[in-house]
């Protein structure tokens, strides 16, 4: 596990939000479509 999703985590926990990991690939996918109307 990366050093930084440890912290974000363990922060995340002491504030009671949820932390959901997602493939990066998907966030590139949501981004092209959100994005694609607004840049052509």
């Amino acid at each position: 596990m990366n050093p930084r999703n440890a912290i974000v985590k363990s922060k995340a926990r002491l504030a009671a939000i949820e932390v959901v990991e997602v493939n990066p690939a998907y966030s590139s996918l949501i981004g092209m479509t959100k994005y694609m109307s607004l840049y052509g």
